[in-house]
């Protein structure tokens, strides 16, 4: 018995039964060929043998392991109990930090020695609530957008994971300049254009909540109108824009921003000024972003298909 062990080599490509290896009659020989079909492995991800017909190797390489609808549902689920609970955890944060909320984000207001007044019994806790969400927002915007990126980013291919990343990272800062903007230049000045107006035969009594509404309204809507480069960028790279069109079109588009100016802003010429100036600016880099991106891609497309004719000629 142990002179055919010995003869047994550890590189021959047999397995011995375990219930049987006392028995030489009755040794199970299973060719390697047959081992390898058991189980692969993609990406170090081990594959059941059921499934390794189905397996994507392109897919596995950039992360997107085989789920069913039920993982990624759950998946889904994951990161929208986390983004609500940091928009949860934040909110009560900034409602104990009320007091500094509400003298930050009245103040431009409060500097012209007016007073905004509360018409309800529940009003001042409203405000309060009001102002901790969306503070709470805001501080959450990155993490939301990290939840969404964590989520998708398996079904990106890795040669547009880089764009994705820098997409992401400049939506953010352009979100926020928008909203620095408002509170630095537009919300001081509609205070002042706004106040002007009022004359001493009339009593200003202008309720909290109008004004909370007022700057939350200018926040969100000038942070948006900042990500015009970005959308630019997209169009272009997909091949829907191209800079000549954009600046073909160039005197429609100033039109345009200008009525946009006038239906985001107060009802006054400087304020319209002061928004149609950067959103026109926004414009001319937005041509700019365009060109580049334009160059990118046909470099882009020049490697793969220099890469493809390589591949071919090897073959």
């Amino acid at each position: 018995m142990t002179g055919y062990h010995d003869n047994l080599s550890h590189d021959d490509d047999r397995i011995l039964s375990p219930e049987n290896k006392d028995t030489p009659s009755a040794v199970n020989i299973v060719p390697a060929s047959e081992k390898s079909k058991q189980t692969k492995t993609y990406a170090g991800v081990a594959i059941d043998p059921s499934e390794q017909e189905s397996v994507d190797p392109a897919a596995l390489a950039r992360g997107d392991n085989p789920m069913t609808v039920v993982d990624h549902l759950g998946e889904f689920r994951s990161r929208i109990i986390a983004s609500i609970t940091a928009l949860f955890v934040t909110t009560a944060v900034f409602f104990g930090m009320s007091d500094y909320l509400v003298h930050y984000i009245m103040g431009p207001y409060l500097d012209t020695g007016q007073n905004l007044n509360i018409f309800t019994l529940s009003g001042g806790f409203m405000i309060r609530l009001k102002l901790a969400f969306l503070s709470s927002v805001l501080l959450c915007i990155p993490f939301i957008i990290y939840q969404g990126w964590r989520f998708v980013q398996p079904a990106v291919s890795i040669e547009n994971k880089r764009f994705a990343k820098i997409w992401l990272i400049s939506f953010v800062f352009l979100f926020y300049s928008g909203i620095a903007f408002v509170f630095m230049f537009i919300v001081p000045t509609a205070i002042g254009v706004f106040l002007s107006f009022i004359g001493s035969d009339m009593v200003c009594t202008i309720s909290a909540g109008d004004y909370v509404f007022f700057v939350a309204v200018l926040c969100f809507s000038i942070g948006f109108i900042f990500e015009f480069p970005l959308l630019i960028m997209i169009l272009t790279r997909i091949g829907v824009l191209t800079p000549s069109f954009l600046i073909r079109n160039r005197k429609y588009s100033i039109v345009i921003i200008w009525v946009t100016a006038a239906l985001i802003t107060p009802r006054d010429v400087l304020s319209q000024i002061m928004v149609a100036l950067p959103l026109m600016g926004l414009y001319e880099i937005s041509i700019v972003i365009s060109k580049i991106t334009v160059i990118r891609k046909k470099r882009s497309e020049l490697l793969k298909a220099e890469r493809e004719y390589r591949s071919a000629g090897t073959a």
